[in-house]
C-alpha cells in the first residue's frame, strides 16, 4: 500500500476513495499515509526552500553557503538524507519483490 501511496499518478484523495472499496486494515491506512506524507513532503518543502534561497540570492542574502557552517551542515544532512530513503526504499522494496516471487513459485 505504501508504494501505491508514492505514485505520482494518483492523488492522494482518489486513492483514499479507492482504498475504502477495499478491506484495509486501519493500521496499515494510517502507516502508508504517514510515511508517504513524510516521503512527499520532503521533497516540496526542499522545493520550496530552493525558491526561497533563490529570492534571497536575489537580495543578496546567501544563507546556504558551503563555506558557513550552518550551510555546510543543511548540504551535508540533506545529501544524507537523501542516500538514506533512497537505500531503505530499495531495501524495502527488493525484500518484498523477493517474498512475492517465492510465493509465485
Amino acid at each position: 500500500m505504501i508504494l501505491l501511496r508514492l505514485s505520482p499518478v494518483l492523488p492522494s484523495s482518489i486513492l483514499n476513495y479507492i482504498l475504502g472499496t477495499f478491506p484495509v486494515r486501519n493500521r496499515e491506512f494510517l502507516l502508508s499515509y504517514f510515511f508517504s506524507a513524510v516521503f512527499w513532503g520532503i521533497p516540496l518543502s526542499m522545493v520550496g526552500s530552493v525558491f526561497t534561497n533563490m529570492s534571497d540570492m536575489e537580495e543578496g542574502n546567501d544563507t546556504t553557503d558551503p563555506s558557513t557552517p550552518i550551510g555546510l551542515t543543511i548540504i551535508v544532512l540533506g545529501v544524507g538524507a537523501t542516500v538514506g530513503v533512497t537505500l531503505a526504499i530499495t531495501h524495502y522494496t527488493r525484500k518484498k519483490l523477493r517474498e512475492i516471487i517465492k510465493a509465485e513459485e
